[in-house]
Order: C-alpha cells, then sequence, then structure tokens
C-alpha cells in the first residue's frame, strides 16, 4: 500500500513537470590559437560581483565551449591555458530577455618566454552540498591531516555511528568506497579499518545516493567515497605528511603521497603509517530486579571497564590506469593495510544487593591482535562506437585475516575484600579469515543524445571461516561454549536493467535490480545452523526538474537490503566481565527498506530535503537477561519495523570575504517495534534533531581556522534512550614555502563532552551506560609538496567512471 502510494505520486510529480517550461541564459564561444581550433583549453564562468567560480568547462576538438541554464546576473568568462596568457570576457549581463549570447572567436596568446609561471588556485568550501550528494573536501580542512577516517566520519552531515553500525538519515544499508571501488568492509572490520586510516592522504570524502537499480542493492542507503589524493599534473609529483599529537596518550603519523602521470597513463601510490594509544572506557549500571527470588528483590551491578589500545597501522594504496587508445582503459587498484594492536584492559564489577556492596569481580585482560587486509579492482572498459555505446568489466577481490589472541585473570572478593571462590584463568584465540571475490559486466545503450539504457549482471561470493579456541586453566564451569569452529559461505547472482533520460531541464531514471541470495552457515556441533536461500526483487525510480533559475526540484523511490553483517551472525561470545557478554545470532534475518526522498536545489547553493524510511525486520542490539545466574546478554535481534520521516537542510552563510559558515541541519521522527521473546510488544518514538555549525576564516598571511560544531538532540532509537551528544574542534593552518607546504594545529573535543550515554529497560534490565572514547588532544601536522606544480592537467578521458558519475560522485 505504502509503495503504491508513493509511486502513484512520483507518476503526478513527473507529469506536472512536464508542462512547466523554463527559460535560462546561455554563454558560448570558440577559442583559437593563432587560427587553429583550441582544445582542451579551461573556461570558467565567473561571478562578478563576487569572483566565484560557478562553472567550468574545457573546449572540445573544435575550440567550442557552451555553459547553459545560467541565471539572471552578471558574469566574466576566463580562459587559462598553460603557455598562453590568461583571457578575460566584459562583463555579460544576464537579464529576463536575453537571447543566448555568443562571444564570437576568442584567440590566446603565447606567454613572453621572459614572464614566470602563474599558478592558478581556486578555494574549495570545505563542504558542498548538491542535488543528491554532499562533498568534504580534506585538503580545504584544517582537519584534514593528523586526523583519522573515522573521526572525520563522526562530522560527517546526517551521519549516525552507534554499536559499530553507520546510519545516514535514518538508513544503515551504507556502502564505503575506496577510490570508486567497493571497499567489501562491513561491521567491525570497517570500523577497525577507518580508525586506523590516516586522513593525510585523502582528498575529499562524497556521500553519494545510490539512485540507481545498477547499484547492489545493499547500497540503498548511499554510497560513502574515499578519495585518496591523485595528482593531475603531467609528470612526476610527492606531497610528503607527518603529524603527532596528545591527549590521555599520544599519537604520530607520517604519510607520502607519489604520483607518475603521463598522456596514456597514471601510476600512484600512497602509504601512510600511523601510531595511535588511546583510552576507550564503558560504564555499566546494571539493575536486575528478581521477582522469583523476594531475598533479593533488586541486584545491582556497577560496572567499570578501561581499555587502554595502542595501534600500529601501515595503509597502502596503489593504482595505474592506462588509456590504450580513445576507445580502450584499463585500471588497477590494490589496497592493503596491517593492523597490529595491542589491548591491556582492566574491568572492575562491583555487585550489590539492595544497595549493599556484596562482591567485587576485577579481571584483568591483555590482547595482541594483527588484521591484516588486502583487496583490489581489475576494471576493463570499452567504446563499441562514436554513439556512447560502451562495454565494462570488472573483478573485485578481498582476502581478510585477523589473528587474536588474550588472556583473562579475573579474582572474585566478597564484601571483605578476601577471595571467597577460585579465579578465573584462560587463553583466547579467535583466527578468522575473509575472503571475498565478484565479477560483473555492464551495457550501455545510448538512444539519441539523450537517453541511455544500462543493463548487466554480477555475481558475488563470500567464504568465511572463524575459530575460537578456548584454554582454560582455572573457574572451568564459567565458560560456555569454549571451543567452536565456524564456516559461513555466501553467494549473490544479480541482473539489472535501468533506463534514464537527460535534457537540459529534465531527468528521469526507472530501473529494476533482481537479485538470488544463497546462504549456508555451519558449526562444528551444527552442520545447518544457516540455510537460506531468497529471491528479491527491488524497483528504483527518481525525477528531477529545473522549474526555473533558480529553483530544482529531484524526487525518488528506491527499495534496498540490509544483509546481516558477518561479525552479526557469528555464534561466539564475547566476554566483557563473568556477568557481561556479546554474543552473535546466526538466526538474524536481511532488512528490507523502502525509501522517498523529495529534495529542493536553490540558486545552485542551498539544499533542502523531506524523506521516509520504512524498514522491515530492522536489526540492533538488545540486552536480555539471565535471572538464574544474572548474566546480561547483549546480541543483535530483528525488529519489527523501523520508521523515519524526516527533513534535512544545508545551508552556506556567507558572512564578510573572510568568514562563512557552513550550516548542517537535520530532524527526524522515528517509530520502533521490537516483539521480545515472551511475544511482548514494544515500542519506542522520538523527536529528534540534529545542527553542524563550521564556522570557516579567511586571515591575513595565508592562515585558514575553522571552528566545527555539532549538538543532537536526545532521542530513541531501538530500544534505548540516548542523552545529548555535543562537542566542538578548533583547528588553523598556515601555508608556508611558497605555499608548497602547510603547517597545522587542531584541538579535537575541546570541553571532552563526546561521549554516547544511553539507557533502557527492557525484560526485567534496567540498564544505564556510556560510552567514552579519548576525544580530547592537541595535534600538530605538517605536508610539503614535491615536483612542479605549474604544469598542466592533462585531458581527462572518457572511461567507465565516467559513466557512473552518480555512483563515484565524479
Amino acid at each position: 500500500m505504502i509503495n503504491s502510494f508513493f509511486i502513484s505520486l512520483i507518476l503526478i510529480f513527473y507529469c506536472l513537470f512536464c508542462f512547466s517550461q523554463n527559460k535560462t541564459g546561455t554563454i558560448g564561444g570558440k577559442v583559437f590559437f593563432l587560427g587553429t581550433p583550441a582544445s582542451g583549453v579551461n573556461v570558467f564562468l565567473i561571478n562578478q560581483k563576487d569572483s566565484a567560480i560557478i562553472k567550468s568547462s574545457i573546449t572540445n576538438k573544435e575550440g567550442f565551449f557552451k555553459f547553459d541554464n545560467v541565471k539572471e546576473g552578471k558574469y566574466l568568462i576566463a580562459l587559462r591555458n598553460i603557455g598562453y596568457q590568461n583571457k578575460y570576457s566584459e562583463v555579460i549581463n544576464i537579464d529576463k530577455n536575453i537571447n543566448p549570447i555568443s562571444l564570437g572567436i576568442i584567440t590566446l596568446e603565447k606567454l613572453d618566454k621572459q614572464l614566470k609561471e602563474v599558478i592558478v588556485s581556486t578555494r574549495k568550501p570545505y563542504i558542498e552540498r548538491k542535488l543528491g550528494k554532499t562533498i568534504l573536501n580534506l585538503e580545504s580542512s584544517v582537519f584534514g591531516l593528523g586526523s583519522t577516517g573515522y573521526e572525520i566520519f563522526e562530522t560527517l552531515p546526517g551521519i549516525n555511528i552507534k554499536n559499530s553500525e553507520l546510519s545516514l538519515n535514518g538508513k544503515n544499508n551504507i556502502a564505503v568506497f575506496i577510490d570508486e571501488k567497493p571497499s567489501n568492509l562491513t561491521g567491525t572490520e570497517l570500523i577497525d579499518y577507518l580508525k586506523n586510516l590516516p586522513t593525510n592522504n585523502i582528498e575529499k570524502i562524497e556521500i553519494i545516493d545510490a539512485n540507481s537499480a545498477k547499484y547492489d542493492a545493499a547500497f540503498n542507503g548511499g554510497i560513502i567515497n574515499i578519495r585518496f589524493k591523485k595528482e593531475k599534473n603531467i609528470g612526476t609529483n610527492a606531497t610528503i605528511s607527518t603529524g603527532g599529537g596528545v591527549g590521555i596518550n599520544y599519537r604520530y603519523n607520517t604519510g607520502i603521497n607519489i604520483n607518475k602521470r603521463t598522456a596514456k597513463s597514471n601510476l600512484y601510490l600512497n602509504y601512510d603509517y600511523a601510531k595511535i594509544k588511546a583510552l576507550d572506557q564503558t560504564f555499566l549500571f546494571r539493575t536486575v530486579s528478581s521477582t522469583n527470588r523476594p531475598v533479593f528483590t533488586n541486584k545491582f551491578f556497577d560496572v567499570t571497564n578501561n581499555d587502554t589500545k595502542t595501534r600500529n597501522n601501515h595503509n597502502i594504496i596503489l593504482g595505474y590506469d592506462y588509456q590504450f587508445d580513445e576507445k580502450q582503459s584499463l585500471s588497477l587498484l590494490v589496497n592493503t593495510f596491517s593492523n597490529k594492536m595491542f589491548s591491556k584492559e582492566l574491568n572492575q564489577s562491583l555487585i550489590s544487593n539492595e544497595g549493599s556492596l556484596d562482591s567485587t569481580v576485577n579481571s584483568f585482560s591483555s590482547e595482541n591482535r594483527l588484521l591484516t587486509n588486502l583487496s583490489g579492482n581489475l576494471r576493463y572498459k570499452k567504446d563499441l562506437d562514436k554513439k556512447g555505446k560502451t562495454f565494462s568489466a570488472a573483478v573485485d577481490f578481498l582476502n581478510f585475516n585477523r589473528k587474536s589472541e588474550e588472556n583473562l585473570n579475573s579474582v572474585y572478593l566478597n564484601k571483605n575484600n578476601t577471595e571467597y571462590k577460585a579465579p578465573l584463568i584462560f587463553n583466547n584465540q579467535t583466527p578468522s579469515k575473509i575472503n571475498i571475490i565478484s565479477g560483473n559486466i555492464d551495457y550501455a545503450l545510448p538512444s539519441g543524445k539523450k537517453s541511455l539504457l544500462e543493463f548487466g549482471f554480477k555475481a558475488n561470493a563470500v567464504d568465511i571461516a572463524n575459530n575460537r579456541i578456548i584454554n582454560i586453566q582455572s573457574g572451568k564451569t564459567y565458560i560456555q561454549n569454549p571451543n567452536i569452529f565456524f564456516r559461513y559461505q555466501e553467494n549473490i547472482i544479480a541482473g539489472y536493467t535501468n533506463y534514464s533520460y537527460q535534457s537540459e531541464e529534465n531527468s528521469f531514471s526507472m530501473g529494476v535490480r533482481l537479485e538470488q541470495t544463497f546462504a549456508k552457515g555451519d558449526t562444528s556441533d551444527n552442520k545447518h545452523l544457516i540455510n537460506r536461500n531468497y529471491f528479491s526483487l527491488f524497483p528504483n525510480l527518481s525525477i528531477s526538474k529545473q522549474l526555473d533559475k533558480a529553483n530544482k526540484l529531484a524526487l525518488s523511490y528506491n527499495k534496498g537490503i540490509t544483509r546481516p553483517r558477518y561479525d552479526q551472525i557469528n555464534p561466539f561470545s564475547y566476554f566483557l566481565d563473568q556477568f557481561t557478554y556479546n554474543q552473535g545470532n546466526p538466526q538474524l534475518k536481511p532488512s528490507y527498506i523502502n525509501s522517498t526522498k523529495l529534495e529542493w536545489e536553490l540558486d545552485a547553493k542551498y539544499v533542502f530535503d523531506v524523506h521516509y524510511n520504512y524498514t522491515t525486520n530492522f536489526v540492533y542490539t538488545v540486552y536480555t537477561q539471565n535471572l538464574r545466574n544474572n548474566v546480561a546478554i547483549a546480541s543483535m535481534q530483528n525488529f519489527d519495523y523501523r520508521q523515519t520521516f524526516g527533513v534535512s537542510a544545508a545551508i552556506p552563510i556567507t558572512i564578510s570575504k573572510w568568514y562563512d559558515i557552513n550550516l548542517s541541519a537535520e530532524g527526524n521522527k522515528e517509530f520502533f517495534k521490537y516483539i521480545d521473546a515472551a511475544n511482548k510488544v514494544i515500542y519506542n518514538s522520538s523527536l529528534n534533531a540534529s545542527i553542524m555549525l563550521n564556522h570557516n576564516f579567511l586571515l591575513p598571511k595565508t592562515i585558514k581556522a575553522t571552528i566545527n560544531m555539532l549538538y543532537e538532540t536526545p532521542t530513541a532509537y531501538a530500544v534505548y534512550h540516548f542523552k545529548p551528544l555535543y562537542y566542538m574542534n578548533f583547528g588553523i593552518s598556515k601555508s608556508v614555502f611558497q605555499k608548497r607546504g602547510s603547517v597545522r594545529v587542531v584541538v579535537t573535543d575541546i570541553i571532552n563532552s563526546n561521549s554516547n550515554r544511553y539507557l533502557t529497560n527492557l525484560a526485567g534490565i534496567n540498564l544505564i551506560a556510556k560510552d567514552k572514547t579519548e576525544t580530547q588532544s592537541i595535534r600538530l601536522s605538517f605536508s610539503y609538496k614535491i615536483g612542479k606544480q605549474t604544469v598542466k592537467d592533462y585531458q581527462k578521458r572518457k572511461s567507465n567512471v565516467e559513466d557512473e558519475k552518480v555512483r563515484v560522485g565524479q
């Protein structure tokens, strides 16, 4: 019913669009070198009032350029080409009744050999918002050095990170791409990668709507694309960076980016090293009400966990692009990282009866863990004719290995601080391997200049092996399931077709994706723990319309899926202490998400949206209480549904030439329904909002400063109630060595308030908790560019990446 309503709404919306007309200004011209057409010349449309670059283009083989949909105002055309003098047009006035403007033939003159080369630079804002896309330009931010990917993700507009789960505007099925290729990392593996990924060599982060059947249905929530630095100049260039910081503990990092580009090829290498020592703290206060034991009506568990982790991380990105000819190209991307982590953990549980201390459990543990990852993508693309018919094929692979060894010693003390039973001493090893391989082929068939029909096929295979080996030296009766082996295999076969239409004023896309999933999971004591075979169909529809020179609307509907993460269905138990632990749930079902969004873009500057998401079988953590032994077990469970009604806004505010503000705000009304093991129906809902402000200051002597501020109101999420979240970061940078170098100082979480505080009251368990990581620090970073910085950019080839602009944000 809901789906039919929204599809009907979209069709009505599009029909109304078709009746409206829009007149926009057009500016064009031709560029010549001494009577010869000049191709590849950079052309900029500049606002005459504030010198801001509105649009950019390059001339074609005939030297022709054109800017469409130019709103009313006064403009300049700037032409720039290395070796030639910069050229500017007279002021061009676009008014209500103006006809298309032709600048005729513009001739560029060669530079005098005695003149110095001119370095052309433009200032990109830290946050850019467009319909369907948000871009964070880390190179323009003082936070772009010395941070980690996880710390930057926490500041992304609309992003929520709870329980190792990324959520964007109420949708959990988000894919993280690395240089336009899927990372294939999810859950704890992805969080570990982001926490150990320095930002020194990251150019930008893009948040992209996946509004096409061409994308996996699991990407319905959107794509977060991490783009590493790749120099665009022909020649060899490099950037080196280093930095460090102190908080309670310390961190330091270093990295290098090397790029060699020729007319046909590009080879680039990014290497980052980081060592981070940080304290993670967890505070739990749990009340157990036991009606069947009147003597112990209320029992209290006051848990404090201090975990100091030291991480050593090496990350390498190696890429190679080659253009065989005008029709064929090949690209290779290899990403590998190694993270060695040592954890020293102290956990204390104070156990009380009716407010009086009864006993204490002190647990000491140390863990050595090594994570290694090797992933890659090989892609081939061929233009089949000059009309735009293309064929592309790609192969992706991932090999992820985890080796972990933990030693735990728990001591049990009575109220007199005397041991009252044997200690728990054991060694825990949990090696695991993840292997993923996938291949896809895509075919694009244009119909005229405005329509495109696409179809393709994809196959994906996952093989996961997990082992848990416990060697118990003392307290054998305390441990459940000491040794177990778990293997999970998943195969997905998918096909899609998508039709799109694009004109100067309208765009329309409609498609459907079909996916067949086979999943099987076995343990050493249960050969058929998971055995699923299901077929799913995912429709997709989007419409956009340029109403007039200032207003643009877009409406979209799509259906997606969130399959359980590999760590969520792993049946192993992981102990915080003897009375609190996490356990996997192999019976989790996939979640299905229906999403609708209406967006409004005003003056190509402000973006507003209204969105609605309905998720069935939503997955989140639920605590259950065993009243016989007072153990609290946290595991992932399926909810009946999650509904989100929301609005968001992105508003850039210019205060002066040296001070501007990026405002991102969001408000949601959310509803959750959960049915517990006793068939008790539990509802939870809240009205919540968040606001993020980035204050940017452009000061004299090439000094920049930024104040980043975030506030989230209290919110109900799943079966929890979260308290307000707020924090503030400050950074300042200065260009040095003739703008080749940059020095940055950043102070994070100035008032030390960034923490998750939440509570729940469910099935006899009343829990109050706080998770606090080491977020407050002061950091100093330095970067320096090596190589010639004034060489002309190479002529960007048309590749399969170009054909997927929406997917990867190009």
